[in-house]
């Protein structure tokens, strides 16, 4: 299956593996939309290599808990792009590291998740 031109949402794209996954979409072909929460200089480092790759990307500086900032994001990637075909959930390392060994680090990943999900769903519903 080719994702050439697809649109794609990858929360947490700066660093790890959202970084990576970013990057792989690029190269194949994906228009791709990241968030970020802390470092702009990280997101335009990313952004300067799909440009490199000769890919199209932006990146949104994004609370990924927050469901107001989830539905901003895919609000500006169907502004953007038009659509959303691909969804990755990747933020929410630095929250994992913090808690990790504790009971609450699933509910807290779930929730990160969540938001971001709900409103990807929420836009193809109304397609």
């Amino acid at each position: 299956m080719s994702i050439q031109d697809k649109v794609a949402i990858v929360t947490g794209g700066t660093h790890g593996i959202g970084r990576a996954v970013v990057l792989g979409l690029a190269e194949k072909g994906a228009k791709v939309v990241f968030t970020y929460l802390k470092s702009d200089e990280s997101a335009a480092i990313v952004l300067d290599e799909i440009k490199e790759l000769g890919g199209e990307a932006e990146a949104v500086k994004a609370e990924a808990r927050d469901p107001g900032e989830a539905k901003r994001v895919v609000e500006e990637t169907v502004r953007k792009f038009g659509r959303v075909d691909i969804l990755v959930n990747d933020a929410g390392e630095a929250m994992a590291k913090a808690l990790k060994g504790r009971k609450g680090l699933a509910v807290v990943n779930i929730q990160q998740a969540g938001g971001t999900a709900e409103e990807v769903l929420s836009f193809l519903e109304d397609l």
